[in-house]
């Protein structure tokens, strides 16, 4: 938000706070209208992080991320706020 206020430019997690509270009381519309991003990624972290935790129940050591998957995240946040500040997608994708 600081950034929002500063710049008048939406970061990627600019409305990620509402949308998560929207989430938990089930508003998806609400959610989405705050940051697309975020809810289409909530279901993903939420199916690896039980994957991860029933690995740890089992014993079985975690394995390491190769490091393009932090390029293609990065790149994917990028080309987000890049699309959610362009005046055609602002209506879409803004917070």
């Amino acid at each position: 938000m600081p950034l929002l206020v500063l710049t008048g430019w939406a970061c990627p997690a600019c409305g990620a706070l509402r949308a998560t509270d929207d989430l938990v009381h089930g508003h998806l519309a609400q959610a989405w209208s705050h940051n697309p991003l975020w809810v289409a990624l909530t279901p993903v972290l939420v199916v690896l992080w039980a994957r991860w935790a029933a690995r740890r129940r089992a014993g079985i050591p975690a394995r390491a991320l190769s490091p393009r998957w932090g390029l293609a995240a990065l790149g994917v946040l990028v080309v987000f706020a890049v699309l959610r500040n362009l005046p055609a997608f602002h209506a879409v994708l803004g917070p």
